[in-house]
């Protein structure tokens, strides 16, 4: 919490535009509308797709045709921020083994704010960053 302390004591002026970019961690997002309240949240895309992965590798197989076809095709949707249509195809998908993963992937895709946070292609259009790798590189810069 430091640094979002940090952030939000800052500046006297406040900043113009706040912007959360997070993975899709609960805690995260409380701490953010608590210190942030009214700033766009944006769930890291690579986690999101590390979610995906895991799916269509227990659903279709590591490597095969199949999952590299369908992930593709997930990631697409996703890059678009078309979270409806990742839904769906997860929902129409067969259960098999990773019934409980693609549960937990399926119940965090679809709430309002998680689809309110993967409007990626609108994002980028703001010219905003959709993934904390960047961050993440600048922190470990700095504090390594």
């Amino acid at each position: 919490m430091g640094a979002i302390e940090t952030a939000a004591t800052r500046s006297s002026a406040g900043p113009q535009k706040v912007i959360i970019l997070a993975d899709g961690a609960k805690s995260i997002w409380g701490i953010a509308e608590e210190y942030f309240p009214g700033a766009t949240e944006i769930v890291d895309l690579y986690h999101a797709r590390e979610h995906l992965a895991k799916v269509a590798k227990l659903l279709y197989g590591v490597n095969t045709p199949q999952s590299q076809e369908r992930l593709a095709a997930r990631r697409d949707e996703l890059d678009e921020g078309n979270v409806e249509a990742v839904i769906a195809a997860l929902s129409g998908s067969r259960l098999g083994d990773s019934a409980k993963l693609k549960k937990k992937c399926k119940r965090r895709l679809n709430t309002s704010a998680a689809m309110a946070r993967m409007r990626y292609a609108e994002f980028r259009s703001q010219g905003l960053f959709v993934g904390s790798g960047v961050v993440e590189a600048g922190w470990k810069t700095i504090f390594s």
